[in-house]
């Protein structure tokens, strides 16, 4: 069972199917992608623990993966728990790890190098801190993703105004507060086995639409070998003091302009928005499947890429304008480039601007030089047509 259906789930329904699983989808959302694909549709709510307990007993299943969201992962954990299925950590590891101010103070007691921080669960800790705490700062629920309540903090007025936001977001009601870290952007995503990393990817990450939600990831990445030195003895101090299950372990970093990496997000579970397909067209590997492997408790194959990385840019198209949808149009440059996409609105569909995913697109440059004029150029390269 896939504790999910959305379109980001899309690669592992298939991935499951193609190692011979009865492929079951869940989520509350009977309009999503994923459904599509699975054998199996059953609609539960992937954050509700008690809900998808019920649903995975009910349905007998062999082995749960989580969607491509924290809160499915915490509950796919907990079900495993409950079930005796194998590939999950526990629920306690899984907090440690996808909760921002649990995984802060696990950093520092182990001496890994993430940002400066304070947790802050009331306003009134909010006005104690601005007296001591130095602008900008980055104000974070600690157990959402994709950008939600999150806001930067630039004077003791807006901490107050952010911290405020991050709350009422927060599901748990708790907040961290960050210094603002400047650097490059990057995502890297590995395999555990035996408390090493087996296997990684390592990518470009850009923020055109929003601050604080990737909307395009590239290989190949421009970190140095240092940083990714770096980032693969914290992976492993991570997995060796958890105890980590094999399987994926997917984090986010800003590599600072001194070359040293600093960690923003780490998560186990597949990272969204089609994530598993660059990583599928940048080195010809079966990622999906490796991760549905390890959530199932099975061997994970020795996963050697079968190439050397080729520049592949995932995109996410969201719209610029509200308005309704008329159609997309690419340069003539682009449109020869484009492997594979994937659309998620059809036309006269109402488009919100900066919120609207009108699809996703992945595309093969000739070399770095090209995926950097498409970054720099992308909104004269896409267009979304409105009316």
């Amino acid at each position: 069972m896939i504790a999910g259906g959305s379109h980001s789930e899309i690669p592992l329904i298939k991935a499951s199917q193609n190692l011979g699983y009865h492929t079951i989808s869940s989520g509350n959302v009977e309009k999503d992608l994923g459904h599509l694909y699975s054998d199996e549709v059953h609609l539960a709510d992937y954050s509700n623990k008690t809900a998808m307990l019920d649903l995975a007993s009910n349905l007998s299943v062999d082995a749960i993966c989580p969607s491509c969201n924290d809160f499915s992962a915490l509950v796919a954990a907990h079900v495993a728990a409950e079930l005796k299925l194998p590939g999950h950590d526990s629920v306690a590891t899984l907090e440690t790890l996808h909760h921002k101010d649990k995984f802060r103070n696990f950093s520092k007691d182990l001496g890994l190098k993430t940002p400066i921080f304070y947790n802050c669960d009331h306003i009134a800790e909010a006005k104690k801190l601005s007296r001591i705490v130095k602008y900008p700062l980055i104000i974070k629920p600690v157990d959402l993703t994709g950008g939600k309540g999150i806001s930067v903090a630039r004077s003791k007025e807006e901490l107050y105004d952010s911290v405020k936001l991050a709350l009422n977001t927060s599901r748990a009601n708790r907040v961290v507060v960050e210094e603002f870290i400047n650097g490059t952007h990057h995502g890297f995503s590995s395999i555990i086995k035996n408390q090493k990393v087996d296997f990684y990817f390592i990518d470009n990450e850009y923020y055109q639409y929003s601050p604080f939600a990737v909307s395009t990831a590239s290989s190949e990445s421009s970190c140095s070998n240092f940083t990714i030195k770096k980032i693969i003895e914290s992976c492993e101090t991570i997995a060796k003091n958890l105890n980590l299950v094999d399987g994926i372990l997917h984090l986010q970093f800003i590599e600072t302009s001194d070359g040293e990496p600093v960690i923003i997000e780490i998560c186990r579970r597949a990272p969204g928005d089609l994530y598993l397909e660059l990583v599928r067209h940048s080195l010809d590997i079966p990622y999906s499947e490796w991760i549905i492997q390890g959530h199932a408790g099975k061997k994970i194959p020795d996963p050697k890429p079968k190439t050397e990385a080729r520049c592949i840019t995932r995109h996410c198209i969201i719209a610029d304008k509200s308005g309704l949808f008329a159609g997309l149009k690419f340069s003539k440059n682009l449109n020869r480039s484009i492997i594979d996409q994937y659309m998620f609105v059809e036309k006269g569909e109402l488009l919100h601007k900066n919120k609207s995913k009108v699809g996703i697109i992945f595309i093969k440059h000739a070399n770095v030089e090209d995926r950097d004029t498409f970054i720099h150029h992308v909104d004269d390269m896409v267009n979304i047509q409105v009316v």
